[in-house]
């Protein structure tokens, strides 16, 4: 879809140690709490991928990529400037790069799809064939010229032989008035050409187009207009032709009427790649139109299969027929607010803050851990590492150091409200390197296994007691040492104050952060009873209220029903897990380690990217409250019954 033919996750961790939990996006292996259900996504592009790899993509518009002129506006030394994207020239050229892309943008919304032109190729292997542009394998009725200033020469030889061959060109704004970078008067015959369609505007290009070549795909709403927010890819596979659709929008949902240019005498279905479940679409056929409708919720995508050579199972005579309205349906039951739940993972408290000393100095003021690192590595001359780049730090912090073997003394205080009853433990990065203290009584550091990550050892503290409690942790500081934030884990709730309360027993929906678990990395899993007598010919149907997590997975009596791994997901057919009388329903929602791991004080929040500088705020960026991403059901679970009319 639009050009990205490979998929490649960044990154696979086998540790996420030290500066490594500060690489984003985040680590997709064993060390990140929802792994279990990475599959889901996997197997949804993996039969995505199958599909959308096959075939040919249908495309008729061949778009002139402007490189030449983009090369153009670049200086004679791009590459020679200390600080290049500064030079007023790149920045010129950055800003060109935008507004084709912003015009390539409009084309896709106004549902032409099409190759972009690079010239090389064209060079090499351009030709006119029928009437069409041939490049390669591929073939295009029309071009579209972008606004540019030059082109190759071969490219307009090959424009002019296509022009006059019969063949349709739309330009945009200003005349190119050079050949490879030099003033030239042979581009107007070009613009001139009585095949040459010009217009002022991008926005005037979509409807140049629909002069010159009807759309293969067309996706409207329901005032008959080209719905911006569909995307679309359409593949002809021989005996099938697939047509993947995208809502770009994120917010809301579409009901949307498709038209494909396609022969009467075949037969559509709907491929789901998320469940891989395969179901009838019915169609019509009106003005040479194979048409139907469907509703794509925020961010929804669907593929669809028309079957060339096997005729319609299902086809109906009017074209306003909408079967996705043809139904009843009634509201069964509300599941909520207040339930019972089970954990998946002990609950977290991050300790991100310290004062340190070294050797018989005082204590330092309470400050982040990381900023208690940087002022220990300045007092001892070290390279900083509370940055993540280049150079990348293996290649010099093994490197022994002057000042290796200093003793630094990093000391955590947390308040405990309600003494726990079972074991607590202390999360720690190379506890071995260590002596540990809590309440001035030794800790041994011996790992009892490990939490999150291999790399994170798990000693079990005792002695914790009601009121403040001091850890402290002693080291013979190194050069090669990162030395990170710490976590408590246990059977425990965290009260806004951040002290250690006793575990609630319920929950109640809205944000699990606010209800004793602000740094807590796993699933919360809402147990629900429900007393159903299903109707005949009915389905019983799902449906979240309003929730955050990363997915939710919903099993009823024991047997999982369905998973929602993103909104448009949200509605699910329970009827075949469902029995008379009395059911379970555990709806599993996951969160993530990034309560647990951070960010936890820049100032905007949750922000559209995120990198090693989003965890070390300070100044007017940084705030002292912890920011962190909402978990957990926000409101009622629907139940349905829907039937067809009459049924």
């Amino acid at each position: 879809m639009l050009g990205v033919n490979l998929r490649s996750q960044h990154l696979a961790l086998y540790s996420i140690k030290g500066c490594r939990k500060r690489d984003y996006p985040p680590v997709f292996n064993y060390n990140t709490s929802w792994w279990k259900y990475n599959f889901i996504v996997e197997d949804y592009f993996a039969r995505l991928s199958s599909v959308l790899t096959e075939g040919r993509p249908v495309r008729d518009v061949l778009v002139l990529h402007p490189s030449s002129t983009a090369w153009s506006m670049v200086g004679t030394g791009p590459y020679g400037f200390p600080a290049r994207g500064k030079d007023r020239d790149v920045s010129h050229t950055n800003s060109f790069g935008h507004a084709f892309n912003t015009f390539l943008g409009k084309l896709l919304r106004a549902h032409y799809d099409f190759d972009l032109g690079d010239e090389t190729i064209m060079a090499e292997t351009g030709d006119v064939q029928d009437g069409l542009i041939a490049v390669n394998l591929a073939k295009y009725k029309v071009v579209v010229i972008p606004r540019i200033r030059t082109m190759l020469e071969s490219t307009y030889w090959l424009l002019l032989r296509f022009l006059n061959s019969g063949g349709c060109a739309v330009a945009v704004g200003h005349r190119a008035s050079m050949i490879e970078g030099r003033p030239s008067n042979l581009v107007a015959g070009l613009y001139d050409h009585s095949n040459m369609t010009v217009v002022e505007n991008d926005d005037e290009v979509a409807a140049a187009l629909e002069r010159i070549l009807p759309r293969c795909v067309s996706l409207t709403d329901m005032d008959a207009r080209e719905c911006p927010e569909m995307l679309y890819m359409l593949r002809d596979m021989g005996e099938k032709q697939a047509l993947f659709i995208v809502n770009n929008d994120r917010e809301d949902e579409h009901r949307v009427h498709i038209a494909l240019a396609l022969p009467n005498d075949g037969h559509m279905e709907e491929w789901s790649a998320l469940t891989g479940e395969v179901k009838e679409v019915s169609t019509s056929f009106t003005d040479g139109l194979v048409q139907f409708e469907d509703v794509f919720g925020p961010a929804d995508s669907k593929l669809y299969i028309w079957h060339k050579d096997r005729p319609a199972q299902s086809r109906i005579a009017d074209a306003e027929h909408r079967p996705a309205k043809d139904q009843v349906t009634k509201k069964m039951l509300e599941l909520g607010p207040i339930r019972k739940f089970t954990r998946t993972k002990p609950n977290v408290l991050t300790l991100d803050t310290c004062s340190f000393a070294m050797e018989d100095s005082a204590w330092s003021d309470e400050m982040e851990v990381w900023q208690a690192v940087r002022a220990i590595r300045e007092m001892l001359n070290m390279r900083q590492i509370y940055a993540n780049g280049i150079e990348q730090r293996y290649k010099w912090i093994h490197e022994p150091h002057p000042q290796d073997g200093r003793q630094i003394v990093f000391r955590f205080s947390f308040q405990v409200s309600d003494e726990p009853k079972e074991p607590m433990y202390l999360i720690m990065e190379s506890a071995k390197d260590f002596e540990i203290h809590l309440n001035g009584e030794p800790v041994p550091n011996r790992s009892e296994g490990w939490f999150l990550d291999r790399s994170f050892d798990q000693v079990q503290l005792r002695g914790i007691k009601k009121g403040i409690n001091i850890l402290t942790l002693t080291c013979q500081y190194r050069n090669c040492m990162e030395v990170e934030d710490i976590y408590l884990t246990g059977n425990f709730g965290v009260d806004a104050g951040r002290m250690i309360t006793a575990e609630p027993q319920t929950l109640g929906f809205g944000d699990w952060c606010l209800q004793g678990y602000p740094h807590y990395c796993g699933s919360m899993i809402y147990h629900f009873d429900v007393q159903v007598e299903p109707e005949a010919d009915s389905r019983i149907v799902l449906e979240l209220g309003d929730y955050s997590a990363v997915t939710v997975e919903v099993r009823v009596n024991d047997r999982t029903a369905g998973h929602v791994p993103w909104r448009a997901a949200n509605r699910l057919d329970v009827t075949p897990f469902m029995c008379d009388g009395r059911n379970r329903i555990d709806i599993e929602v996951m969160g993530s380690p990034r309560n647990m791991l951070g960010p936890f004080h820049q100032k905007a929040g949750d922000t559209s990217t995120t990198s090693w500088a989003s965890f070390r705020k300070e100044g007017m960026d940084h705030t002292p409250a912890y920011q962190l991403r909402p978990y957990g059901l926000f409101g009622p679970i629907q139940l349905y019954t829907e039937k067809g009319k009459g049924g």
